[in-house]
């Protein structure tokens, strides 16, 4: 799953979408989304190809995702939220830091409030 991550994450910090991607390195969308998922790998070549596009190496595939300075965290390769976007994590975060009378009106909006 981490290379997968770090393939979505490539993707969206050079803002393309699958196709677009996939048109850059010669695979569909679907075969790209596969690999994003976890479903599949990219093999070696397509790897060589993806890190020339994002301009990094290719054993950034396998270290991790980089914090907003650039550097990897190597922690989050055992991290259960992996498979979390930045945004997704971002959105967690935030929700942790609300008031209670904020985190419950967010919880009724998206229909997971506890039934206590």
């Amino acid at each position: 799953m981490i290379i997968g991550t770090r393939i979505r994450y490539e993707r969206q910090r050079l803002g393309l979408t699958l196709e677009e991607l996939g048109n850059k390195i010669g695979v569909s969308k679907q075969c790209l989304s596969g690999w994003e998922h976890g479903r599949n790998m990219p093999d070696v070549f397509a790897l060589n190809t993806l890190a020339e596009v994002c301009r990094i190496e290719i054993k950034d595939f396998l270290t991790g995702l980089p914090d907003e300075n650039g550097a990897l965290h190597k922690k989050l390769i055992d991290s259960p939220t992996l498979h979390l976007t930045e945004k997704e994590t971002q959105l967690i975060h935030k929700l942790r830091t609300l008031s209670p009378e904020r985190r419950k009106a967010v919880e009724t909006l998206f229909g997971i409030r506890d039934k206590k």
